[in-house]
């Protein structure tokens, strides 16, 4: 997966208080707010030893859909999306990320590209395998919003959990997971 991987540090917020290239509304955001988002590629600092990851962020279907044939064809997928809050009763999917070996991570703002998950639907039901970290927190707001993972699922916290089973003090949290198998640590500043 390391090639799946996208830089681990966001950069800050930009003064004007939008979200600037590269960087994240964090993975459960409680801002329901619009951002101003730009496609940009992220540069590391000199510390990083990840290369950066190219992304398009993507705020119409039409671009979307453009995009998609190179992923439909991919065997593994990640994906992550990025919500409003916990309850995916009460809260939005804010952004969908899907990354595929060799080419650019999908950033899909759905607070501008409203039907992107109708899209994303031949990408979401292929056959291909969905890596995702805490599969069970995504697989709830997918199919809150009517949309059904097809493939298998590969989760990278229950395999982690799997394979410590009984380990104590391990912790299968995504910034753990980053630590122990990257050596990288996870800013999840951007978050809140």
């Amino acid at each position: 997966l390391d090639s799946l991987s996208p830089p681990l540090t966001p950069p800050k917020p930009s003064p004007a208080g939008g979200l600037g290239p590269g960087e994240s509304t964090g993975r459960h955001s409680s801002s329901d707010s619009p951002h101003s988002l730009n496609q940009a590629s992220h540069s590391p600092s000199a510390e990083e030893t990840m290369p950066a990851a190219e992304f398009h962020l993507l705020t119409d279907e039409e671009d979307l859909a453009r995009r998609l044939d190179d992923y439909v064809k991919a065997e593994v997928l990640a994906l992550d999306i990025e919500t409003t809050g916990l309850d995916p009763y009460t809260h939005r999917i804010r952004l969908v990320q899907i990354a595929a070996q060799g080419l650019p991570v999908l950033i899909v703002d759905l607070f501008k590209c409203r039907h992107g998950l109708s899209v994303l639907t031949p990408l979401l039901a292929n056959k291909s395998v969905k890596v995702i970290h805490n599969a069970k927190f995504e697989l709830k707001f997918l199919l809150q919003n009517e949309v059904e993972l097809k493939g298998q699922i590969f989760d990278s916290m229950y395999a982690d959990k799997l394979l410590h089973a009984g380990i104590s003090g391990h912790s299968s949290t995504l910034e753990h997971l980053a630590q122990f198998y990257l050596k990288r640590p996870l800013d999840k500043e951007q978050q809140n």
